[in-house]
């Protein structure tokens, strides 16, 4: 048995994801959440129907994977590649999420640095770097 999710922008527009698993459900005093394992995206966040971030990250994974994969197909592809190497490695670094570490989250206590699950050695690194600038800054007093 297939399933799928839908979102619903428009009458005449859904975007529909095939799930693998239907991870989590529950409606807080604000919104509904759902979390969806998908093949194509992995694990998805929807909330109110409306799908999160953790599909753009995949999103961006899988356009990168397809481009390579179409440049790598005929000689001109690869010499467009070559040609564009410069500019598809800046926009690469630029959507790098290793090289902002995390989000602040501050609360009444103090705050933290919430790193992305995956997170390397260079971004942890980063995070800390963030957490100390924060710090300094008097941010969390």
């Amino acid at each position: 048995m297939n399933l799928w999710f839908s979102e619903y922008h428009a009458p005449d527009v859904r975007h529909s994801l095939r799930v693998t698993r239907h991870l989590y459900s529950s409606k807080s005093d604000y919104q509904q959440i759902d979390i969806f394992d998908t093949p194509e995206f992995g694990k998805v966040l929807a909330l109110d129907g409306n799908v999160m971030l953790k599909t753009t990250e995949g999103v961006a994974k899988w356009i990168a994977t397809m481009l390579k994969k179409s440049l790598m197909e005929s000689t001109r592809g690869k010499l467009a590649g070559l040609i564009g190497k410069p500019a598809f490695s800046a926009l690469k670094k630029k959507l790098d999420y290793t090289e902002y570490g995390g989000a602040p989250l501050l609360g009444i206590n103090g705050g933290i640095i919430k790193g992305h699950g995956s997170s390397d050695a260079k971004s942890v690194k980063v995070c800390l770097l963030q957490a100390t600038r924060l710090m300094r800054g008097g941010v969390t007093e």
